[in-house]
């Protein structure tokens, strides 16, 4: 088995939050569809760098993938993608209690053998047991995000279903709804 490692160098304060926020989710969801979370590897006190080990996806990113072949995917593999997407969602909202937020092909990763993988938990929202399960944080990325994102409504798990449809358009279309547009009058 290969392992990625991601490297942190010299972040200010704010940025080690979201890190360890980050890798707070990660530890916390364990599936066979989603980027699994190792260890940590941790530098002299003196150094401020530290990586952390996670599960390695050879083909990259599903974005990746279609830019660099210069196509887009055909109808009985965008249903291959959305089986597992759907998947590893279905495990985030009701097992792990975890709003994605960013569900995008460039969040999507792929291995040799065909097998998928979500991954960047950067933006999630995870709820504790005696949390309300919805959130106001208008965060993510314009072209995949849900009108009641925009709109700085109240929002729960849904709002990920609706960047599953964005990213369905971008994966048989080549690009999300919208895209010719600016980010602002996308929205």
């Amino acid at each position: 088995k290969h392992y990625a490692g991601k490297l942190f160098v010299n972040l200010d304060e704010n940025e080690l939050k979201e890190v360890n926020k980050e890798m707070d989710i990660m530890k916390s969801v364990y599936s066979e569809y989603t980027v699994n979370l190792y260890g940590t590897i941790k530098y002299p006190k003196n150094d401020p760098h530290f990586m952390i080990i996670m599960d390695y996806y050879d083909r990259g990113s599903l974005r990746d993938i279609m830019d660099y072949n210069e196509e887009k995917l055909t109808e009985d593999q965008l249903s291959f993608v959305m089986n597992d997407l759907l998947k590893a969602l279905s495990l985030l909202h009701n097992k792990y209690k975890t709003i994605h937020r960013d569900i995008k092909a460039a969040n999507i990763l792929m291995s040799s053998d065909c097998s998928l993988k979500v991954t960047d938990f950067g933006i999630s929202r995870k709820f504790n047991e005696n949390s309300k399960i919805f959130t106001k944080s208008m965060i993510g990325t314009p072209y995949w995000m849900a009108p009641e994102v925009i709109l700085g409504d109240n929002y729960s798990f849904p709002i990920d279903i609706w960047s599953v449809g964005a990213t369905a358009v971008e994966l048989i279309d080549g690009a999300p709804p919208y895209c010719e547009f600016p980010p602002t009058r996308a929205f």
